[in-house]
């Protein structure tokens, strides 16, 4: 097998297009032929992605199903004679399944989180009609495999491949950290406390602002910044002003440097509602920051009392207290090691890619090239 191709929503930057991107290196690493083909060319990874070799494409189909990407996608994997299509996420599925049929090419599809699913009931026996034609199902925790198995039925294969994230990349660099707050005005005094998230409704930037605005009314030198764009960027805004935080919180955008960013915080949180296995909180800890989290998704399996604040009831006031508790030093750097060490044990990317290398590798005859041979056979 020489060339996979991945297929994701955007080149946005979120927790799914990093997770392809970073794959698509290593892989190419090991001799693959990477693309990283999207439904719609929005987005700043399209750019990284391009000026590293690894072949991109969009299907200028933002919303909504499209028979129009569906041709043009087995026409690609045609004309670029794909191997394997990678999909991440359901809409994903349900384009390529039909343009992997067509061609006979081998899918693996990848779920990264259970809430769409939780709020969706609707779309499992979709989605399990659509795993007929998969050689491969992957979800991105074990906690994830109970989720699925539970929705689709036992009888479902699914395998766990947990994130993975770049510990070379992603350090403590005292240089980098002292260049981050010179350039925003930060010094030794300041506790930054950070976030790096899509600001979209599921990820309660609201409650994080709230819960900020009780801290910073103890502590003076208290300051809060955001990395992510979305469609709530407005209303947080004009929240952060409400609750008088002008000047106090930094809305920085969209950013390529995030592990600069990671190295100019003294913690990390989220907040979000709903999650699989955050690579934001993975990349955190491979710098050394203890995390303050909501317990969603598979959170509790890296976030623990020995590497940060697993927030039970999460309110302003619990974040509050939990932001009080990490102002020690020493408890922020005994917590940051130890959840470096579990990153680097767990959570590399050198095992992420090997996992599915060898899942990729696992079986030459496509459930697609089967059905085929099945319908032949009853003609």
């Amino acid at each position: 097998m020489n060339h996979v191709a991945q297929f994701i929503h955007s080149f946005n930057i979120g927790g799914s297009e990093i997770l392809a991107a970073n794959l698509a290196r290593g892989l190419s690493g090991k001799g693959f032929h990477s693309s990283v083909w999207a439904m719609t060319g929005e987005g700043c990874l399209a750019d990284t992605l391009r000026r590293e070799g690894v072949d991109i494409a969009s299907f200028a189909c933002p919303a909504g199903v499209s028979p129009t990407a569906i041709c043009k996608l087995a026409l690609r994997m045609q004309q670029k004679k794909v191997d394997a299509v990678v999909t991440h996420h359901f809409r994903q599925l349900f384009h390529a399944a039909p343009a992997a049929l067509i061609t006979g090419t081998s899918l693996i599809h990848v779920e990264h989180d259970y809430h769409f699913y939780e709020d969706s009931p609707q779309y499992l026996p979709a989605l399990r009609r659509l795993l007929r034609f998969s050689s491969g199902f992957v979800v991105v925790s074990s906690e994830l495999v109970k989720d699925f198995q539970q929705g689709l039925g036992s009888r479902v294969e699914c395998i766990a491949i947990p994130n993975g994230v770049d510990t070379q990349l992603f350090r403590r660099r005292g240089a980098v950290r002292e260049a981050m707050r010179r350039e925003y005005g930060f010094d030794d005094k300041t506790f930054v406390i950070g976030s790096c998230s899509r600001l979209e409704p599921v990820k309660r930037v609201e409650l994080l602002l709230a819960g900020f605005s009780l801290y910073a009314e103890h502590n003076p030198f208290a300051r809060l910044v955001i990395v992510g764009v979305g469609s709530q960027h407005g209303f947080l805004l004009q929240e952060s002003q409400r609750l008088g935080l002008t000047g106090k919180v930094t809305f920085a955008g969209s950013r390529n440097n995030v592990a600069d960013f990671f190295n100019m915080f003294d913690l990390f949180t989220l907040t979000s509602r709903n999650e699989g296995l955050p690579l934001a909180v993975l990349e955190a800890m491979a710098t050394e920051l203890p995390v303050v989290s909501t317990n969603v998704g598979s959170v509790a399996t890296v976030v623990g009392e020995d590497t940060g604040i697993l927030l039970q009831h999460p309110t302003p006031e619990e974040l509050c207290v939990a932001f009080t508790a990490l102002q020690d030093p020493a408890l922020r750097a005994r917590l940051g090691e130890k959840g470096r060490e579990i990153v680097q044990d767990r959570h590399s990317i050198g095992t992420m890619v090997q996992s599915y290398s060898e899942t990729l590798l696992q079986d030459p005859h496509t459930p697609a090239a089967k059905y085929l041979q099945r319908l032949r056979t009853k003609s």
